[in-house]
């Protein structure tokens, strides 16, 4: 649903973010070593990474323009989470002082509308495949319409015949 949507709008992402995003990643956890273990311990293959980068790329390119916020809202995050982004430089403070908010502003706006498109993204999607009619068989009874579609049938039979007498009677 999500690369049907980005086509639709024309969004692409490129085999060079998702590559640099995974080096960010590769980079964040410690090492190429590190991250190949992590994928064992995951169960999941760099290709499947690849393409999960790729979706997370894709939504937040569609719906980062729906996010509304502003930069008091990424500056209240900014300092509810800083320690949490950024722990080496906060580990470094003295007691009461703050890491400066400016010099990070971009990266943590960027941090703040991914995580605000990872709130929406659920509802989203679950818009899309209503919209689409997707349903999911394994958790609900299908609804396959039998009835529905059988008497849209016999609708379109007696109204073809209909029309056919009327032609023919004129």
């Amino acid at each position: 649903l999500i690369e049907m949507e980005a086509s639709k709008q024309g969004i692409e992402v490129t085999d060079e973010e998702i590559d640099g995003q995974l080096q960010e990643i590769i980079d964040s956890i410690g090492g190429q070593e590190a991250y190949e273990s992590a994928l064992i311990q995951s169960n999941i293959d760099e290709e499947d990474l690849k393409q999960q980068i790729k979706l997370d790329q894709l939504a937040v390119s569609i719906l980062k323009p729906t996010i509304e916020y502003t930069e008091d809202d990424v500056k209240a995050f900014f300092e509810q989470y800083s320690s949490v982004l950024y722990p080496n430089e906060t580990a470094t403070l003295e007691e009461g002082e703050k890491l400066d908010y400016e010099k990070y502003k971009d990266e943590v706006e960027d941090i703040y509308v991914r995580q605000q498109v990872e709130n929406s993204r659920s509802s989203w999607l679950e818009g899309l495949r209503n919209e689409y009619k997707i349903q999911n068989n394994t958790t609900t009874k299908p609804k396959y319409g039998v009835l529905s579609a059988t008497i849209n049938i016999v609708k379109n039979i007696f109204n073809d015949a209909n029309t056919n007498e009327i032609e023919e009677g004129k």
